[in-house]
């Protein structure tokens, strides 16, 4: 009662605008108010307004809108909705956002096998605005492998850049992981499209 009470309040005062989601009646008081938050409260606020939202079955985007901004707040349920979003988002052809849902994405604690899905699929959207950008988030996954099928299906899964011949060969990634003493020395590399 208390809240809904200021926030009558706050629309007579014109702060906030007379509507089922009121908001800021104009920028300048939205900013200043933004403005005296402390970070933390607002990451806080973020991580509430996302749990809300999905929970009321809110569009995914909506909801990965409020997980970009509730940094240093851990939302281990959030990765998969902030995957879906960037999904959505890179067919769209909007890869910039994509990327920024993905890198938050990796904020979270994931186990090792999400983990690799996640950089997987944000080298994919780094691929789409600049094709050099996934080499090195290409070679920390080869690195962090320690299954031979895997590096295999990894460096396979990845060759689409080379035989656009647009990038660097990722064969030095498979390299680096085959050299001696490493698990899968001796290896033929799978994708010979790289040569």
């Amino acid at each position: 009662v208390a809240a809904l009470n200021a926030v009558d309040a706050l629309v007579r005062l014109r702060v906030l605008t007379n509507g089922h989601r009121p908001e800021f009646s104009h920028v300048v008081v939205r900013n200043s108010v933004l403005a005296e938050l402390p970070l933390a409260t607002r990451a806080a606020g973020h991580a509430r307004a996302a749990r809300l939202l999905a929970d009321d079955g809110a569009a995914d985007e909506r909801v990965s809108a409020h997980l970009l901004e509730a940094v240093a707040v851990r939302i281990p349920w959030g990765v998969d909705v902030l995957r879906w979003t960037a999904r959505a988002a890179v067919f769209e052809g909007r890869e910039e956002l994509a990327v920024r849902y993905l890198r938050r994405a990796l904020e979270e604690r994931l186990s090792p096998a999400k983990r690799l899905a996640v950089m997987l699929q944000l080298a994919h959207a780094e691929y789409r605005c600049d094709p050099a950008a996934p080499l090195p988030r290409v070679r920390e996954a080869v690195e962090k492998v320690g299954d031979r099928q895997k590096v295999a299906y990894l460096t396979t899964a990845m060759s689409w850049p080379c035989a656009a011949g647009r990038t660097p060969s990722w064969r030095s990634a498979w390299r680096a992981r085959s050299r001696p003493g490493s698990t899968s020395a001796g290896r033929t590399p799978p994708g010979r499209c790289c040569a």
